[in-house]
């Protein structure tokens, strides 16, 4: 009898202890740290992801569907909610209600609304199979059509490698990001045949790789056939090596070009080799206003030694760098500051003036008056001004490092957020990847701020790599944060 009481009382005790740590559990959010990944948070604004998200679990996954994975890596799609209008959940791989198996390898940035594929588009399976024609394949990875109905006006059904009612054997293989509408390709178009081949000039290949020019009758006047190559009647020997997305049109190269033979060499400067693949010039006559000639590598008549290693796609004017430039050395050497180097490849700031007010010279790296030891390893396409990242920070030291928060790294190659201070609004400082200080009682307390707004209990996951330890997850765990 006595066992049995004891057991009793013990069996009341854990039902108490249970319902207890069940109560507590309930409460409070789990937020799983895993020191061996990255932070995954891929929305700028996440309290306003989609409206029926109610929590945000590790990997985006919500109350109704606790799978959704974090492989989102595509720059195109704001909100999971205008996918379609049955969207009721997502599942796995943007998977819909109305379709479960759209699989999520959509890597294209071109597409911002699949609603508006084609109007005949009731179901979207696997590698955007239509209702009318299920063998969409999915390896559309060209950034430039929006619209497949506009493809061409008897375009009825889709059928693998864009193929049409009228030429069932269009290829897939456009990769080119430069021409929005194969209509307007030439008037006398009746059918596309594979490689861009038309009825007035059947030997028109498709190795057009280039994202820079929209309209093949414009390209210069006195074109008047197009064989392979870009090869015109004037002058037969132009090549197709023009992988460059900077200029539209040759026949404004310069004033006083006369022919273009290969590698754009012109009459009055035979010798301009084609190795041009930057981006962001658009018309060499505007270099400088003292370039009478183009001599290979971009050499200039007062300034002979500027070389051709500029692949950067973000500054379009030279004189505009600074305004004490006189000469342009090799690595975009100025007067003011001989030590410039060229190894500048990120494609967001336009203007190095207005990178901060106390920027009085440009050392290497991006290095300030005030700030000299800013390192040039920001390849990010996301930031167009440092000064506006957080109203806190005072400098800018290596990694993006603040004054409040030195730990900052500069491993954000993400397109995708433009102003970390609206990551939340309660963050004072900025820790490794993004995350959390070594220090946890501002961050726990910014997130639970956060998760009170939503609806229900919510889920946070702030993977870490290699920015925390026992003793850390010690003291979180001290903090009463239930560590999983």
């Amino acid at each position: 009898m006595t066992k049995f009481l004891e057991g009793s009382l013990l069996a009341v005790i854990l039902s108490a202890l249970v319902l207890q740590v069940t109560a507590r559990d309930i409460k409070r959010p789990i937020i799983p740290v895993k020191p061996d990944e990255n932070v995954a948070i891929s929305h700028p604004n996440i309290p306003h992801f989609p409206s029926n998200i109610t929590t945000i679990s590790p990997n985006w996954t919500t109350t109704l569907n606790p799978n959704v994975t974090s492989n989102w890596t595509t720059p195109w799609y704001p909100n999971i909610t205008t996918l379609l209008p049955n969207v009721t959940t997502i599942s796995p791989n943007w998977t819909t209600t109305s379709n479960p198996n759209v699989t999520s390898n959509w890597t294209t940035p071109w597409y911002p609304n699949i609603t508006t594929l084609p109007p005949n588009v009731t179901t979207i399976s696997p590698n955007w199979t239509t209702t009318l024609n299920p063998n969409v394949t999915s390896n559309w990875t060209t950034p430039w059509y929006p619209n497949i109905t506009t493809l061409l006006p008897n375009v009825t059904t889709i059928s693998p490698n864009w193929t049409t009612t009228s030429n069932p054997n269009v290829t897939s293989n456009w990769t080119t990001p430069w021409y929005p509408n194969i209509t307007t390709l030439f008037p006398n178009v009746t059918t596309i045949s594979p490689n861009w081949t038309t009825t007035s000039n059947p030997n028109v290949t498709s190795n057009w790789t280039t994202p820079w020019y929209p309209n093949i009758t414009t390209l210069p006047p006195n074109v008047t056939t197009i064989s392979p190559n870009w090869t015109t009647t004037l002058n037969p020997n132009v090549t197709s090596n023009w992988t460059t997305p900077w200029y539209p049109n040759i026949t404004t190269l310069p004033p006083n070009v006369t022919t273009i033979s290969p590698n754009w060499t012109t009459t009055l400067n035979p010798n301009v080799t084609s190795n041009w693949t930057t981006p962001w010039y658009p018309n060499i006559t505007t270099l400088l206003p003292n370039v009478t000639t183009i001599s290979p590598n971009w050499t200039t008549t007062s300034n002979p030694n500027v070389t051709s290693n500029w692949t950067t796609p973000w500054y379009p004017n030279i004189t505009t760098l600074l305004p004490n430039v006189t000469t342009i050395f090799p690595n975009w050497t100025t007067t003011s500051n001989p030590n410039v180097t060229s190894n500048w490849t990120t494609p967001w700031y336009p203007n190095i003036t207005t990178l901060l007010p106390n920027v009085t010279t440009i050392s290497p790296n991006w290095t300030t008056t005030s700030n000299p030891n800013v390192t040039s390893n920001w390849t990010t396409p996301w930031y167009p001004n440092i000064t506006t990242l957080p109203p806190n920070v005072t400098t800018i030291s290596p990694n993006w490092t603040t004054t409040l928060n030195p730990n900052v790294t500069s491993n954000w190659t993400t397109p995708w957020y433009p102003n970390i201070t609206t990551l939340l609004p309660n963050i004072t400082t900025i820790s490794p990847n993004g995350t959390i200080p070594i220090n946890p009682t501002s961050w726990y307390s910014s997130i639970i701020n956060l998760l009170q707004n939503l609806t229900a209990s919510a889920k946070w996951s702030f993977n870490i790599e290699g920015q925390i330890n026992q003793q850390t997850i010690q003291q979180i765990n001290t903090n009463e944060t239930i560590i999983k």
